[in-house]
């Protein structure tokens, strides 16, 4: 399965953010969906903020 959306006027994190919470799959699929998957093309700024933000979200309690 594979969903792709367009966040053009959102910050990098506010992206992830919607990947990791409200992007889920339909019931059926939720055990076997389990990956977000990033491509930054041309900007490394954009690699380095999600690395960054994705590091705090996952020691978040």
């Amino acid at each position: 399965m594979i969903c792709t959306t367009a966040h053009a006027d959102e910050r990098i994190e506010e992206a992830f953010e919607f990947a990791i919470s409200a992007a889920l799959p339909a019931s059926e699929y939720s055990e076997s969906c389990r990956a977000v998957v990033a491509v930054f093309v041309g900007n490394v700024n954009w690699y380095n903020d999600t690395a960054m933000y994705l590091e705090d979200a996952l020691d978040a309690p």
